[in-house]
């Protein structure tokens, strides 16, 4: 990953919800809201990297939590040389935008799918797989804008799952809308269908909340354009997204910024396996608001 401004690398802890379907889960906006195929595509993703922390466990290879049982915490481990290599974007794709990446708050990544495990034969060699599985979950398959950095599913404000783009982070307000095919230069927050998102009030209150990111799921029409929270990978497809993250005194706020951004990308590049390369620009950033909602998880932050 290449920011415009910095390179940056964090190491952290990902924690993966076990039960995925709860109504509100720790200040998460309710995932029942999210469309069947995309709460299908998370589950499998949680279920997929359970497992392999399982199966590494009774070897001796993956630390047990000590944690509940309703959260697993994982420690960060380091990606595998292969997917490494795999992560870096390509060096004609940085040839080709570097004056774009010369200017402020731009930036290219990659995210790579997960890889399938069922298909290696040897008992090490699956070990080494579910180790790479859980670690692309972990650093590989989701991005935020936010903090510039990669990030697990649940704190990244875009993931790749089976195929699609989505946006689901805990405690946030996120949707995205398809810009077609327009240069990434060509756009402001005044550009047509960017104004909407952009004027857009993000509610305060959790059951508004909830109301509107289940018509976002749904799809809301504007003008000429749609907004929505997943959708399919195509090369050379410009969209915009923002996403706004609620102010509470959760324990999940030590794990993401809680900034209101809008950021303009473009699939410059998919790759034969499926994995992506993404080129961005941060078009505005303020502070998130603050979610009124009672309860010990959505206490207003001070």
């Amino acid at each position: 990953m290449i920011d415009g401004n910095n390179i940056k690398r964090s190491w952290f802890f990902f924690l993966i919800p076990v039960v995925v379907f709860s109504n509100v889960l720790f200040g998460q906006v309710p995932l029942n809201h999210v469309p069947q195929r995309d709460i299908d595509n998370y589950g499998n993703v949680n279920a997929e990297v359970k497992n392999a922390q399982d199966i590494l466990a009774r070897e001796g290879r993956f630390p047990s939590s000590r944690f509940p049982s309703s959260i697993n915490i994982v420690p960060t481990l380091k990606l595998s040389k292969e997917s490494k290599k795999k992560l870096q974007v390509g060096k004609d794709e940085v040839a080709a935008y570097r004056d774009f990446l010369k200017q402020k708050n731009t930036g290219i990544f990659k995210l790579l799918v997960f890889p399938d495990c069922g298909k290696t034969q040897n008992d090490e060699e699956k070990k080494k797989c579910l180790l790479d599985l859980i670690t692309i979950s972990q650093q590989a398959s989701s991005y935020s804008f936010r903090s510039k950095e990669y990030n697990s599913i649940q704190y990244a404000d875009l993931s790749l799952l089976n195929g699609s783009l989505t946006t689901l982070p805990f405690m946030t307000f996120s949707f995205m809308v398809d810009l077609k095919d327009v240069p990434l230069d060509e756009l402001s927050l005044n550009s047509e269908g960017i104004k909407y998102l952009a004027e857009y009030k993000i509610p305060e209150a959790l059951k508004v909340a909830n109301e509107q990111i289940s018509a976002f799921n749904k799809v809301i029409e504007a003008g000429k354009h749609v907004y929505f929270r997943a959708m399919s990978v195509s090369e050379n497809r410009t969209f915009a997204i923002r996403s706004s993250g609620y102010k509470t005194k959760s324990v999940f706020t030590a794990f993401v910024k809680t900034d209101d951004v809008i950021v303009v990308f473009r699939i410059i590049r998919k790759d034969s396996d499926g994995s992506v390369t993404i080129l961005w620009k941060e078009l505005k950033r303020q502070s998130g608001i603050k979610l009124k909602c009672p309860g010990f998880c959505f206490e207003e932050a001070n």
